[in-house]
C-alpha cells in the first residue's frame, strides 16, 4: 500500500482535534500529544488509518479511532451522545491512576466511584454536558 500525504494531514487534525479529556487518557497509558505527532507513532497509525478506510471502508472518526486503540491500547469511542475512553488498567500506572480520578472527582464522581471506575473497569464515560471539549 502507498501512504498518501492527504491521510497522513487528516490524521495530524484528528490528533490535533483531541479534547483534553482524552489527552488526559492517553497521557495515562504514555501517550502524549508530541508522542503521537512524532514520526513513529504517526507512520503506525498513518497506516492503520488509510488501510481502514480504503480496504475495510470505515468513516475517518472510525479509522482514527482504530488507529488511536492498535497504538496506544487506549479504545475512545461515542454511545448516546457522550465519549467514552476506555483506559485498561495494565497499562497505566499508580499516579496516573490518582490523576485520572481527580479529574472525574473534580467533574462532579466521588472518590469511590472514580476509583471503581479507573481501577476495575478501566472506563470513563465523558458526559458531554461536562465535558464541552468531547466530541
Amino acid at each position: 500500500m502507498i501512504l498518501r500525504n492527504e491521510y497522513r494531514e487528516d490524521l495530524v487534525e484528528h490528533i490535533n482535534g483531541l479534547s483534553g479529556d482524552v489527552l488526559t487518557a492517553l497521557n495515562a497509558a504514555g501517550f502524549t500529544k508530541d508522542r503521537l505527532l512524532g514520526d513513529a507513532c504517526l507512520c503506525q497509525a498513518w497506516g492503520i488509518y488509510q488501510k481502514n478506510i480504503e480496504e475495510y471502508d470505515l468513516t475517518a472518526k472510525q479509522a482514527f479511532q482504530d488507529a488511536v486503540l492498535a497504538m496506544t491500547g487506549v479504545n475512545i469511542f461515542e454511545t448516546d451522545g457522550s465519549v467514552c475512553i476506555n483506559v485498561p488498567p495494565e497499562i497505566i500506572t499508580v499516579k496516573q491512576i490518582h490523576d485520572v480520578e481527580a479529574i472525574l472527582m473534580k467533574h462532579g464522581m466521588d472518590e469511590t466511584a472514580a476509583r471503581t471506575s479507573v481501577q476495575e473497569i478501566g472506563y470513563v464515560l465523558l458526559d458531554q454536558n461536562l465535558y464541552p471539549g468531547a466530541e
